[in-house]
């Protein structure tokens, strides 16, 4: 299993300084060319492997894979930072886009090039507390998780088959979800988009209307749907009258035309599942 995130081994900047800025959260292309332009440079981060003898300059971020490859801080200049990273991130290669957070110290892998299948977490909240859930919702203000999406869609490449978008619960946020979805298909036309939703803000018939009004070609909510008993699916997610609004939001979405996957997840022993649509 590759690991996505985590602390890195230590951070350094070019110059002799010392002080890393607090709230340093950075995303950033990963580039093995040392001919880049250097106009797409300073926005990237250059790989070193062991066994690399040229460190081209003018790259906003250095990565170091291991302890074998080493940088020689007397070409950089004193803006620049060289980021070390475990044998755990040897994956990493050019056009994978990561987040640096330098005062944290930690790295987090948003985009890998060489994945069919890569989603975009742009919240932890959610009005459901699922029984099962592995990550629980938060009650926190994460709202910078959508800014990052976007900044995300505008810098990751071209021609991206499938892109999936995650929370928590990523319609919570209403009209700005439906502008990064504009976003996406007018950045990425051909690039697939997979929805994970409850469906419950679809209930809102505006709401879905203007999702339709999107017209992406290619564009699908996948909607878990554990029981066709409402009280048993309403206990599953921990929300009283979850199964009505669900399935009104279901039927608004058919209603407008719009493609949607009832999936059928795990659910307790003695409910019933229930058929894709």
């Amino acid at each position: 299993m590759l690991k996505l995130g985590g602390k890195v081994i230590r951070i350094e900047v070019a110059g002799g300084a010392t002080e890393v800025p607090k709230g340093d959260r950075t995303l950033v292309v990963i580039s093995t060319n040392p001919r880049l332009p250097r106009s797409l440079r300073e926005r990237s981060a250059y790989l070193v492997r062991a066994g690399v003898t040229e460190i081209p300059s003018g790259f906003g971020h250095y990565l170091q894979i291991g302890e074998a490859a080493k940088i020689d801080f007397g070409e950089l200049e004193n803006w620049q930072r060289v980021t070390s990273l475990s044998d755990d991130f040897s994956y990493l290669e050019d056009g994978d886009i990561i987040r640096l957070n330098s005062a944290r110290g930690e790295i987090r892998v948003l985009y890998r090039k060489s994945s069919p299948h890569n989603t975009i977490m742009v919240t932890e909240q959610c009005q459901h507390y699922c029984l099962m859930c592995s990550q629980p919702p938060k009650e926190v203000d994460d709202s910078w998780l959508l800014d990052e999406a976007n900044e995300l869609i505008r810098i990751m490449p071209r021609g991206t088959g499938e892109l999936g978008f995650s929370g928590g619960e990523p319609t919570l946020f209403g009209e700005r979800f439906l502008e990064t979805l504009r976003l996406t298909k007018a950045l990425h036309p051909g690039t697939s988009i997979h929805i994970l939703s409850n469906g419950r803000l679809f209930a809102d018939r505006r709401f879905a209307a203007d999702y339709a009004q999107i017209r992406h070609p290619d564009m699908m909510v996948g909607i878990p749907i554990y029981s066709d008993d409402p009280a048993t699916h309403d206990y599953v997610v921990q929300a009283k009258g979850a199964f009505d609004e669900t399935l009104r939001g279901i039927l608004n979405l058919k209603e407008f035309g719009q493609k949607v996957e009832c999936k059928r997840p795990a659910v307790p022993p003695g409910s019933r599942e229930v058929s894709v649509l």
